[in-house]
């Protein structure tokens, strides 16, 4: 598959115990989303936070910033919950929380408004890395 045309984004979820398992709700919005292709869903267990991450690496054939409003939208379906969504290859950080933009984030501006090439980004941009290095499938 040529992944030039595509878009490719992270998405790692927060499901803390006894907590709302947003699984559900982030498959039925992949579904009801026919730009978006998921690639793969894995579950992993943070033992120093006490957490589960529900990562899934999705292709689309859309631009990243054209899903801010419908991330912040699922995030805050049913209990709501937290994830955040990286734009691999443009390397944008979105934070989303309960049905909101997560301003506590590393991106407190509109992906489409970001400057990429800022020095102030350093730290922005090693988390980015450590993320995507940290996923359970490897990302090239």
């Amino acid at each position: 598959m040529d992944l030039s045309s595509y878009t490719r984004i992270l998405i790692v979820a927060q499901v803390y115990d006894n907590d709302y398992n947003p699984e559900n709700a982030i498959l039925k919005f992949i579904d009801e989303h026919p730009s978006l292709q998921l690639v793969f869903i894995e579950k992993t267990r943070e033992e120093d936070w006490e957490r589960n991450l529900l990562w899934l690496y999705i292709h689309s054939n859309s631009e990243f910033k054209y899903y801010n409003e419908d991330f912040s939208a699922l995030s805050g379906t049913d209990d709501g919950f937290t994830f955040q969504a990286i734009d691999i290859d443009n390397r944008i950080w979105q934070g989303y929380t309960y049905g909101d933009l997560d301003t506590g984030m590393y991106c407190e501006i509109a992906p489409e408004n970001f400057e990429p090439d800022s020095e102030e980004n350093q730290s922005y941009y090693e988390s980015i890395d450590t993320t995507i290095n940290s996923s359970p499938i490897k990302i090239a």
